[in-house]
């Protein structure tokens, strides 16, 4: 139990797909996750930092990757932006106890030369702190949190010319 901590609620979760090949059917995706955090019980410090090529949960960094039918996998980029904090300490974006910021996250997936098949696009870990340097931070991950799995948008196909 935690007397501090970030309360995460989705906000959206959308797909905006394209023709990267020129070849018929859709192999780019741009997958859109916005999820606010509130500070409840202290400050609370957001990692600032992004990862998108590696499937396994960061320990200092938020984790957005894609998964093929279940299967994870890593994504051609992710972008984040916050609205409501900035970043305070060089390790996160501050966000006082009792605000609330927003998060949005844009994760591409360009599939041209990859395996066809259903993915999404998903948050799979958030690290945070109370402490600015993010000396002391908690990296949850969605194998042992499963609520993170909330933060993900539904499955669309691309093909893999």
């Amino acid at each position: 139990m935690y007397t501090a901590a970030p309360i995460l609620a989705l906000e959206s979760a959308t797909i905006e797909t394209s023709n990267a090949s020129g070849s018929s059917g859709t192999d780019f995706a741009e997958f859109y996750i916005t999820f606010t955090v509130t500070a409840e019980g202290d400050d609370i410090y957001i990692a600032s930092t992004t990862d998108y090529d590696d499937t396994s949960t960061g320990t200092d960094e938020i984790t957005a990757i894609v998964d093929r039918s279940g299967t994870e996998a890593a994504a051609s980029s992710a972008i984040l932006s916050v609205d409501g904090a900035d970043v305070v300490g060089g390790w996160g974006y501050y966000i006082p106890e009792g605000s609330t910021a927003t998060f949005s996250i844009k994760i591409t997936l360009n599939n041209v030369g990859g395996t066809a098949g259903d993915y999404r696009g998903k948050i799979k870990g958030i690290a945070w702190d109370t402490e600015s340097d993010g000396s002391n931070n908690i990296s949850w991950g969605d194998d042992v949190e499963t609520w993170l799995e909330d933060l993900r948008t539904d499955y669309v196909y691309l093909v893999d010319y």
